[in-house]
């Protein structure tokens, strides 16, 4: 599998769960990816990297959607369409997918594995672009399009970051 990988493990009730992350520039076949996310052979979340600002987002979206998980709430069939879902200041899947799935325009995707790294596997054989660390995400997001996504105001980013912003957003939908 080529690297980088970002490992992170995150505390769901009493187990520690472990989130793997990739992000990949210069894709060319998001398109024929999709059917193997339909069915199962890749299991992961692959996400457009425009609106993702840093793997922090990711994982704060992961987080919700893996407490969701365990609480029964899940909105969406699996835990990969959840994370997507989780992305998202709305409460609309299907406008959730539009925004923050993979599409076929995409040059730039991450993708987002739970429990088990060889998940990736599948993905990286089919995927044809370069693996470039996940810290690159800022480089790869269209900062408009995310400030426009969140609602983020010209105020919010004079006192703080646009990550923060955005986490904020997420986590606060989360809450209601």
């Amino acid at each position: 599998m080529p690297e980088p990988v970002e490992t992170t493990e995150l505390r769901v009730g009493e187990e520690d769960i472990p989130v793997y992350i990739m992000t990949f520039k210069d894709v060319k076949n998001v398109k024929e990816l999709k059917p193997m996310l339909m069915d199962g052979r890749i299991n992961a979340a692959l996400v457009s990297a425009k609106k993702i600002v840093s793997p922090f987002q990711l994982l704060v979206a992961t987080n919700i959607a893996l407490h969701n998980q365990l609480d029964g709430t899940m909105k969406t069939k699996n835990i990969n369409s959840e994370i997507i879902f989780s992305l998202s200041p709305g409460k609309q899947i299907s406008e959730a997918f539009r925004s923050f799935g993979a599409g076929p325009g995409d040059t730039a995707v991450a993708a987002v594995a739970v429990s088990d790294r060889s998940r990736l596997e599948p993905l990286c054989q089919a995927l044809q672009g370069t693996a470039v660390p996940p810290e690159q995400l800022a480089q790869l997001a269209d900062e408009q399009a995310v400030i426009k996504q969140y609602a983020v105001t010209e105020q919010e980013l004079i006192v703080g970051t646009l990550e923060q912003a955005v986490v904020s957003r997420i986590a606060s939908r989360c809450a209601t």
